[in-house]
């Protein structure tokens, strides 16, 4: 791993001449530039302090950007949803028609972007995840004609409150929620598997108490991934800035929705 402390050469002391240097000073414990020879040279010092400065800056841009992607994707969401939503005729055809096959296609999206993260080709998957947040919002729009719009706009708020309580924790906490996120991770697997099957066999009377489980685990998903934003921008390179706030951006992104979405579920107003 990058030394981001500086290497101090020589072990931190310079050679001296045989009682004094070229300019007639003395060796009594002090550099040329009377700078104290105290194990590191003040060079040294220098070096180190811009370099932890500039980790600072690393870390702030890939924090900052993170939320920034989040929150943009958020707006892109909600304008492809309102303006699906008006537009009753578009939007009946997208609901008779192309509602299925546009799930399928986010999905494939979705996938496609995280590919292009992992390659660090960020210019392609910023492209796949715009396309994927316009998608999510035209058949998000159903919510429109199926919830009564001041329920939806409390939901919304009562989200971001939460979501931001437990993003703010993630962010601060000293223990590692690594062991939580994966644990939550296979209770999502488990979660999906159980609603395929629920979906097959017409078991609609578990659709409650799933919702109830995801809200659970994507609220505990929002801390660990706003912890892992933290840990990765600790020991990023300058050139992952970008690849790692979209990567970011779209986890927590995707913790949001899911939690509106189920939340809107269990409290929401129905038409």
């Amino acid at each position: 791993m990058e030394n981001y402390y500086g290497n101090n050469n020589d072990n931190g002391y310079h050679s001296y001449d045989n009682g004094y240097q070229q300019n007639g000073y003395q060796q009594n414990g002090y550099q040329p530039n009377g700078y104290p020879q105290n194990g590191n040279t003040y060079y040294d010092q220098v070096n180190s302090f811009e370099t932890a400065t500039n980790r600072d800056e690393i870390k702030s841009k890939i924090i900052t950007r993170s939320y920034i992607v989040m929150l943009v994707s958020l707006l892109i969401t909600a304008f492809a949803a309102t303006a699906t939503a008006m537009d009753a005729a578009t939007f009946y055809s997208m609901l008779n028609y192309a509602f299925k096959p546009l799930i399928i296609i986010e999905v494939l999206v979705a996938i496609g972007a995280s590919y292009f993260i992992g390659k660090k080709n960020v210019a392609a998957a910023a492209v796949m995840y715009l396309a994927y947040t316009i998608m999510n919002g035209v058949t998000m729009s159903v919510i429109f004609y199926a919830f009564d719009l001041s329920s939806i706009q409390q939901v919304f708020l009562t989200t971001a409150i939460l979501f931001g309580v437990m993003a703010g924790i993630g962010a601060v906490t000293k223990k590692d929620l690594t062991s939580l996120g994966s644990l939550l991770s296979m209770a999502l697997i488990g979660v999906i598997i159980v609603s395929i099957f629920a979906g097959i066999f017409g078991y609609t009377g578990m659709d409650m108490a799933i919702n109830y489980i995801v809200v659970f685990i994507f609220v505990g998903l929002t801390a660990y991934d706003a912890q892992k934003v933290k840990v990765y921008a600790n020991t990023a390179s300058e050139s992952d800035i970008n690849v790692l706030a979209l990567y970011s951006g779209m986890q927590l992104y995707l913790d949001f929705i899911n939690i509106f979405i189920r939340l809107l579920a269990i409290m929401g107003k129905r038409k």
